[in-house]
């Protein structure tokens, strides 16, 4: 059994396209990410149904929201830091300054359900 990693539909043609290649998250929004780990492959899916893809994860690294390093916002397929605290905003419209953030990085294996 996957673990899924929910997405909005607006990023799935970034992820297929191998151009959004990280997710940061809430952990405390999403505690099942938590114990993933590198190498393990998780489903991707929008309006937690439907399986666009499977990634396997890199690279796994925590940071605060008002620390995000900005290479992390380019890897995610923003201009600026600012644009990435925007987006998670929106996401998580309670963040914290300090809340703790979980930054899953990924490669696609496969498209579609598998």
């Amino acid at each position: 059994m996957f673990v899924k990693i929910d997405f909005a539909p607006e990023f799935e043609r970034t992820i297929l396209a191998g151009s959004k290649t990280a997710t940061t998250r809430l952990l405390k929004s999403e505690p099942h990410l938590d114990n993933i780990s590198v190498g393990q492959l998780v489903q991707c899916t929008t309006n937690q149904t439907t399986v666009f893809g499977t990634v396997r994860i890199t690279k796994i690294e925590n940071c605060r929201f008002n620390s995000i390093p900005e290479d992390i916002a380019l890897i995610e397929n923003y201009k600026t830091v600012l644009e990435l605290q925007n987006v998670l905003k929106r996401f998580y419209p309670s963040i914290a300054r300090n809340a703790e953030l979980r930054i899953l990085h990924f490669e696609l294996e496969l498209t579609g359900e598998s």
